[in-house]
């Protein structure tokens, strides 16, 4: 409810209300299967800062959940960021939600949320 909340927030104000707030802001870049590989590749960036105490990547075979995730810890300023995730941690053919994610100040911020399906 409070993502939702956040979301409104940030579709609904101008880019001064936007730029005002005070938490760093993330965004998902893709979610790549590498189906010729043997790992699956998330891409995220830090694209306004403000105290990252913890930024990674979340998934979930459910839309809107975050049940599993991988931590990077502190951030220190904007940027891209990536994650590579062994295939045998994904169930094959099974459609599954990512998204990246950071923690700034009492502030649990979320990308976009992209749909994968690891082969």
């Amino acid at each position: 409810m409070v993502v939702v909340f956040l979301l409104l927030l940030i579709f609904s104000c101008d880019n001064k209300d936007f730029l005002s707030r005070p938490w760093s802001r993330v965004r998902t870049i893709e979610i790549n299967t590498n189906d010729d590989g043997s790992y699956v590749l998330f891409k995220g960036e830090v694209i306004f800062f403000n105290g990252v105490s913890n930024y990674g990547f979340g998934w979930s075979t459910q839309k809107n959940a975050f049940l599993n995730q991988n931590s990077f810890g502190g951030k220190s300023e904007v940027g891209a960021f990536e994650l590579k995730v062994s295939k045998t941690m994904f169930t094959k053919n099974v459609k599954y939600y990512g998204k990246a994610y950071l923690i700034s100040g009492a502030y649990q911020v979320l990308g976009e949320e992209i749909e994968f399906t690891v082969q």
